[in-house]
């Protein structure tokens, strides 16, 4: 009678292995951590850096000297790889055995003028690049670092694609007052670009002077669209240049500060230098006129973008739209000081040039 009860045991034992799995032994859990691998830390900490951190923790089977050849091992080759070659001074790990379990604790140190670094982006063309720099001036990121591949762009092209996101974030209420970079020496077919931008104001001034902008442009479309239902995108272009030339003025003040050097210009001033000049103060330069149009046609839904360049031989900013599938010229700054409508509103390519307008480089690249 004994035989069925021990078979009706083992078969519990075995039904109960099936559902909640039977304990492993030492060796199979030893086999279940990796073994140390310098290949795989390397690539570790490449995937950690693009995301924006600096440690991440490893598990290994406990073997004599095991801490010893990891600490100098990853001492050794930590700089292998383009990325942490370019970004890193340091790697400091802690180890914690337990049992047969060691865990490294890996720390990466930044090079000092690039700490606080953040997710390390990839990108292939310059257009994917100015996207992302206005996306950085938007949410007032100090620091941006771009992996860009396949060497097509130029290390002039990273500055002008910077200077073309800021000019033509046009909710920006206050204007950038510096814009810098840093590029790493190439290699293995990218090209490493730490970029940085300063604004005369903190974050939180930053994020309520943009509500606030954006709320005054909405209330402005607004008013724009009722007021000119059915009368298409001319119509639409037309209005928001009307608008602009009734409801600011050009500040000369601010202008003659402008001319006299950075030193000269306040933080209020380079708040007015942007659409928020135009369209909430009431007072502005060209640089306020032009985003403060771009502001409006962004929300009309109408193409524009802001260019910045000269006209005969100064400084200037003015922009370009597009209408019936042409790329067509704006200035409500000279339209605002007396210059007729003939020569600043919906002007072509041949008559911008005679007048004596002529972009920066990468200005104007996606309305042509």
């Amino acid at each position: 009678m004994r035989k069925p009860y021990l078979t009706f045991i083992l078969l519990l034992l075995l039904l109960a292995c099936s559902v909640t799995g039977c304990a492993e032994t030492p060796a199979a859990r030893r086999e279940a951590l990796p073994t140390f691998s310098e290949r795989t830390v390397l690539d570790l900490m490449e995937r950690t850096l693009k995301k924006g951190k600096t440690d991440f923790q490893m598990h290994y089977t406990y073997e004599p000297g095991l801490k010893e050849r990891i600490t100098d091992t990853v001492k050794e080759h930590f700089q292998d790889r383009y990325l942490t070659q370019c970004l890193l001074k340091d790697v400091s790990i802690e180890f914690n055995r337990s049992g047969d379990t060691l865990t490294a604790d890996y720390k990466m140190h930044y090079i000092d003028v690039y700490e606080g670094c953040g997710p390390v982006y990839t990108i292939e063309n310059g257009e994917d690049l100015e996207d992302l720099f206005t996306e950085s001036y938007l949410n007032h990121w100090k620091m941006t670092a771009v992996l860009i591949k396949g060497g097509e762009i130029a290390d002039d092209e990273i500055f002008g694609r910077m200077n073309s996101a800021e000019i033509n974030c046009s909710l920006m209420a206050y204007e950038a007052t510096e814009l810098t970079y840093a590029i790493c020496p190439p290699g293995d077919g990218e090209k490493l670009a730490l970029t940085w931008a300063s604004f005369p104001a903190d974050s939180e001034a930053l994020s309520a002077g943009q509500d606030e902008l954006h709320q005054a442009a909405a209330e402005a479309a607004s008013y724009i669209s009722q007021t000119q239902s059915g009368s298409g995108e001319g119509g639409l272009y037309r209005a928001v240049y009307d608008y602009l030339l009734e409801h600011a003025e050009y500040d000369e003040a601010l202008s003659q500060a402008t001319l006299l050097g950075p030193e000269h210009v306040t933080a209020d001033m380079h708040r007015q230098r942007s659409a928020y000049g135009a369209l909430i103060d009431g007072k502005t330069v060209c640089t306020g006129y032009a985003r403060a149009f771009h502001a409006l046609c962004d929300q009309l839904g109408l193409p524009c973008y802001t260019i910045l360049g000269e006209y005969n031989g100064a400084k200037h900013a003015w922009n370009a739209v597009i209408i019936d599938g042409e790329t067509r010229y704006v200035d409500c700054t000279l339209a605002d000081t007396g210059t007729p409508e003939s020569e600043t509103f919906l002007i072509n390519e041949e008559q911008k040039n005679a007048l004596g307008y002529i972009e920066d480089d990468y200005f104007g690249d996606r309305v042509k």
